[in-house]
């Protein structure tokens, strides 16, 4: 009995730039779904033990889009609600006004009670 392990004797090597440049996203979707799946898994356990028995499945997909949307933002992916939390998001920034993710500054209009 040979004690020898045979290695794969197939070039696995990309071929060009663009397949390497496909195998890196091929990997980046791969890596944002595994994380998908596992925080999905952590929270129905999680709602579960803590006595949540019927979750709307509805609710559950946002949640996992929302999970998506920002794992692919961290491999500068790009995913529909990305745009959506730029846009709703509000903070306020150093002089104190209310502030959108992507930079817009929300300004209160005094209601005209004429029109």
């Amino acid at each position: 009995m040979s004690k020898v392990i045979d290695f794969p004797k197939k070039n696995t090597l990309p071929k060009s730039v663009e397949d390497l440049q496909q195998s890196l996203r091929d990997n980046q979707e791969q890596t944002i779904e595994a994380v998908v799946d596992s925080v999905a898994v952590s929270v129905a356990s999680t709602l579960f033990k803590m006595g949540f028995q019927q979750v709307n499945p509805y609710d559950m997909g946002l949640l996992i889009d929302v999970v998506r949307s920002m794992v692919a933002r961290c491999y500068n992916v790009k995913h529909p609600f990305q745009e959506m939390a730029d846009n709703t998001v509000v903070f306020t920034n150093e002089k104190g006004e209310l502030v959108t993710a992507n930079g817009t500054v929300i300004t209160a209009e005094p209601k005209n009670e004429d029109s």
